[in-house]
């Protein structure tokens, strides 16, 4: 029997939710949908000197000193699990050679890439949920009490109702209407007074400053 070093980073990507075995092994890095009117500088790989770059690389990885460092170096975040330091640990060893402000900035950025996906997945899942709601109305605005009611009734399998229906059943309001605000906040998204067709007035949302939101984040 042999055994055969197979270990090598890799860069994988996807569209929609990366299975759990795949994602609690990898640093997770979630890109932005692009809007159509938006513009991005390109990248061409014929503009880059990759053959530079591969030998200032290389000749980093063959002095004994970088070597020796990379070995031994240790880095811990007590923020993040201990799948997900065996993962960075390196990446942040490498940010410490680096020097200047580069070990701050990696773990800065690993803990918010490993602690925020949970977060970001149900945000994004209630910005759908949302979405279903207007379309099953038909409706340009809806008030803050209607969207957590409807929320709540949907037949999926969200967390509104486990989040919110007891308050809701209690006539409690304030509290989901807060909860909710503070997650559509990430979104640039906030409730206001609207006036009603039955001409009445309400703290709600418009469906017109979601369409952009939803553009930019849901597929489809």
């Amino acid at each position: 029997m042999k055994d055969f070093a197979v270990f090598c980073p890799k860069a994988l990507a996807g569209i929609g939710k990366v299975p759990d075995t795949v994602s609690d092994r990898c640093i997770p890095i979630h890109l932005v949908r692009k809007k159509k009117a938006e513009r991005v500088q390109r990248f061409r790989k014929r503009e880059v000197n990759v053959e530079l770059l591969v030998a200032n690389l290389r000749w980093h990885a063959q002095k004994g000193e970088v070597i020796e460092t990379l070995r031994n170096g240790r880095a811990e975040l007590n923020e993040i699990s201990d799948r997900q330091n065996d993962i960075a640990e390196p990446l942040i060893v490498i940010a410490d050679i680096a020097g200047g402000d580069w070990p701050a900035k990696a773990r800065r950025s690993v803990i918010e890439l490993c602690t925020a996906e949970e977060e970001e997945n149900v945000n994004i899942r209630l910005l759908a949920d949302i979405r279903i709601v207007f379309e099953e109305r038909a409706a340009d605005r809806i008030s803050t009490d209607d969207l957590l009611h409807a929320l709540v009734a949907l037949d999926t399998d969200a967390p509104w109702p486990s989040w919110w229906g007891s308050d809701l059943q209690h006539d409690n309001l304030r509290g989901p209407a807060q909860k909710l605000r503070r997650r559509l906040k990430q979104f640039d998204l906030s409730s206001k007074t609207i006036r009603m067709p039955d001409e009445a007035t309400a703290r709600g949302y418009m469906r017109a400053e979601f369409e952009p939101v939803w553009e930019r984040y849901l597929c489809g």
